[in-house]
């Protein structure tokens, strides 16, 4: 987990999700062996953060689990049904895209875009 103190610099929107998530979680004083808190063997019984090798930490819902390339070049948030949510981190798509934004390290989140309406979030 990461707390909501380390976002300094990152996107605000992720940073309120963060803060959210691990409000919900400290909360909580209720622990059961069997919930499952790894959105990579499926959804999660309670909202967890994934940090990636990066430091970036990705807010995920009860319900929601999280999948990524064979690579680990990008990691996405599904919901329940397993339909992409929009919650998306990137390592960078130099051959697609000319926006130096999109070609580095970079994120999506649903309804969130930079001042001028690209969707490359910054970590």
């Amino acid at each position: 987990m990461i707390h909501p103190d380390l976002c300094e610099g990152a996107v605000d929107a992720l940073c309120e999700d963060v803060g959210n998530a691990w409000g919900a979680l400290s909360d909580s004083d209720e622990e059961s062996s069997d919930e499952n808190t790894n959105p990579y063997k499926g959804p999660v019984d309670r909202p967890v953060i994934v940090v990636n090798g990066n430091g970036v930490g990705i807010p995920i819902d009860e319900g929601e689990s999280i999948g990524s390339s064979p690579d680990g070049n990008w990691q996405e948030v599904k919901d329940a049904d397993g339909n992409r949510t929009g919650t998306r981190v990137d390592a960078g798509h130099p051959k697609t895209h000319d926006d130096p934004r999109a070609q580095g390290p970079h994120g999506h989140r649903d309804g969130v875009v930079n001042p001028d309406g690209t969707p490359w979030l910054p970590w």
